[in-house]
């Protein structure tokens, strides 16, 4: 097989679901322990040392997390289909905001995880060395 065309423009490797095996390593451990949660990952672009970071993920039932972090803050953000739930702001920086998100994960997944675990899976995340998209 070819591998996943890569966008020139942003760099973003577009993958179907259907080839989860095509994911880079650290990314597909990341999916792994959140689907263990029921969590998909849908987008994940981290870039610590610019401090920025963009992901989404969404759970089975229709709850979506967004995370955004820029500029030294970062925002998470929950919905459930069209519905919003609510907004995180923290003021802080990507990496304070990146424990947030796992610990969110981890607590509100639709089976027990341990944040830690979902910390360490993010923390391997963010050392992939390309942005990654996943189609759903």
């Amino acid at each position: 097989m070819n591998p996943a065309p890569i966008n020139p423009e942003c760099g973003v490797m577009t993958l179907p679901p259907a080839l989860p095996a095509k994911l880079p390593a650290a990314i597909a451990a990341l999916q792994r322990t959140l689907e263990r949660g029921g969590w998909t990952v849908e987008t994940i672009d981290l870039d610590l040392h610019r401090d920025t970071a963009r992901a989404e993920f969404r759970r089975g039932d229709g709850r979506r997390i967004t995370f955004d972090a820029r500029n030294g803050s970062a925002c998470i953000v929950r919905e459930h289909g069209s519905q919003f739930l609510g907004r995180t702001r923290v003021p802080f920086g990507a990496r304070p905001a990146l424990k947030l998100l796992c610990n969110y994960l981890a607590d509100n997944g639709t089976a027990p995880m341990l944040a830690s675990e979902v910390r360490n899976a993010m923390r391997i995340a963010m050392s992939a060395p390309r942005l990654l998209e996943v189609a759903s």
